[in-house]
């Protein structure tokens, strides 16, 4: 077990409703722990830089889990498998599944945790996919139930369809108990609003206003921007597609980059209100700016500008979020900001 702020494992198990199952009681801590921490932004903008302090559970897990709450999925998974333990739950064991490359490199590491309540094997693993897919996320912006609590396996002799129920009703009575305020529904979501409707530059006017509403330099301001962003765009308008028909274009997208060997992460935001194709890319009316979330700062670049960022190498990729958004790979940089001298 490992030694993290009493104030913050006493303060979540405080609210644990009475009468809850083993399994119940699991499913609140998790789904607690996912809306109170955050993953490390530095961390994932820069992970030569930020590992050695992730190495060591120690360094953050002493630390007031309410003035610095920052995981990565190792120290959420202590952080969780803490308060379990702490609890005496019968039947209930945790166990790491710390996953490695053959480099060996630490951001290569992670851990899949799982969970076993008597003969049931469970997946806990908070931090599947940083940005989007991950309840650490999610249970902050969206209003969805968990969706990295999962079944593994069952006992020889339980059904797993039952066992499944049980964990569905598990999820569902917590959620109701919970009684979280996601993000989407406290700055986007308005029941019976259909902001596609308005005209497109309305939208990317409120989209510049609602970035105020961004929440602190955190993985979550990431996954607020994706929210409003599928709010307020359609798939269509967003989403890159080689077509060279002129009816096929992209006005909006933002993308996910981090400056330098700060870490610090940088979203790019690109407008177009003519529209972007590989046949009519109107680079004459494209806008492009850069947005810090520590800073809740918008600034206007031009394209010559952030090309040189991108040769230079100030501004990087995050791996595995660039494949459909224009500016990127070498590729994407030649059609989002032209080849041909500016």
């Amino acid at each position: 077990m490992f030694n993290i702020n009493e104030t913050l494992k006493q303060n979540v198990i405080s609210k644990i409703p009475a009468g809850y199952s083993p399994l119940e009681t699991c499913v609140f801590v998790y789904s607690y722990l996912c809306s109170t921490l955050e993953y490390s932004i530095e961390y994932y903008g820069n992970e030569e830089l930020y590992a050695p302090f992730f190495q060591n559970p120690k360094n953050l897990l002493k630390v007031d889990g309410v003035s610095y709450n920052k995981v990565v999925c190792y120290t959420f998974s202590a952080i969780f498998q803490t308060i379990i333990e702490s609890l005496n739950l019968p039947n209930v064991k945790f166990k790491h599944k710390v996953k490695l490359n053959t480099k060996g490199v630490f951001d290569d590491y992670h851990d899949c945790p799982e969970l076993k309540i008597g003969e049931t094997v469970y997946d806990v693993d908070a931090t599947t996919g940083v940005l989007m897919n991950n309840d650490l996320a999610d249970q902050k912006f969206k209003n969805r139930p968990l969706q990295h609590f999962s079944l593994i396996s069952v006992g020889r002799n339980e059904s797993r369809l039952e066992k499944q129920n049980e964990l569905d009703q598990a999820i569902e009575q917590v959620s109701n108990d919970l009684q979280l305020t996601k993000l989407a529904e406290q700055y986007v979501v308005q029941k019976g609003k259909d902001y596609k409707k308005l005209p497109l530059e309305n939208r990317f006017r409120l989209f510049k206003e609602l970035l105020s509403y961004t929440p602190d330099y955190s993985i979550s301001s990431l996954n607020y921007l994706q929210t409003i962003k599928h709010a307020l765009f359609e798939f269509s308008e967003y989403h890159f597609s080689f077509s060279k028909e002129k009816n096929t274009k992209q006005y909006f997208q933002i993308s996910f980059v981090r400056r330098g060997i700060t870490g610090e992460v940088i979203i790019l935001v690109f407008y177009n209100p003519k529209g972007y194709n590989k046949a009519c890319p109107n680079f004459d009316s494209l806008e492009i700016y850069e947005f810090s979330a520590k800073t809740k700062q918008l600034k206007n670049i031009s394209r010559n500008t952030l090309y040189e960022n991108i040769i230079s190498q100030t501004l990087y990729e995050i791996d595995g979020y660039g494949n459909d958004i224009v500016c990127l790979d070498s590729v994407e940089i030649n059609m989002a900001i032209d080849s041909t001298p500016l």
